[in-house]
C-alpha cells in the first residue's frame, strides 16, 4: 500500500493523522509493509509553531506517525510565506522540506502512490 495523504488546513491535522494511522493498521493486518507520506502546504504548515493547546497535540503526534514508519513532508513555499522554519527537532525527527510540494505528490503519484485529500 503506497499512499500520499496531503493536507493544507491547519484544523485538518487530527483527521490525517487518524486516517494514515488507521490505513497502517489495515496495512498490519493484510500482511502489507505500507509507504505513507503526509504533504502539509498553505496553512497546514503552521502546525510547526503551534499558537493553541489543540495543535501542540496534534504537533506531538508527528512523532508517533515517525515512529509508525509516516514520511511527513513541508513545503517549502508555504513556510517562506508564512516566515517559518523547519524546527529542530522536526528535523531531527526525520521530517523534510520540499521545493512544491504539487510536484512532489505528482512525482509521488507517478510511482504508484494513490493520493488523499485530508
Amino acid at each position: 500500500m503506497k499512499a500520499i495523504f496531503h493536507i493544507n488546513e491547519l484544523s485538518k491535522w487530527k483527521t490525517t493523522f487518524n486516517s494514515s494511522m488507521n490505513a497502517i493498521d489495515v496495512a498490519a493486518l493484510r500482511n502489507e509493509v505500507p509507504e505513507i507520506y503526509i504533504i502539509a502546504n498553505a496553512d497546514a504548515v503552521k502546525i510547526m509553531v503551534p499558537e493553541d493547546e489543540e495543535t501542540e497535540i496534534q504537533r506531538k503526534r508527528i512523532f508517533q506517525a515517525i515512529e509508525k514508519g509516516v514520511k511527513i513532508r513541508f513545503c517549502r513555499k508555504a513556510m517562506e510565506l508564512r516566515n517559518i522554519e523547519l524546527p529542530a527537532d522536526l528535523e531531527k525527527a526525520g521530517c523534510e522540506t520540499v521545493l512544491s510540494s504539487a510536484i512532489t505528490m505528482i512525482d509521488l503519484q507517478a510511482e504508484g502512490f494513490a493520493y488523499i485529500k485530508s
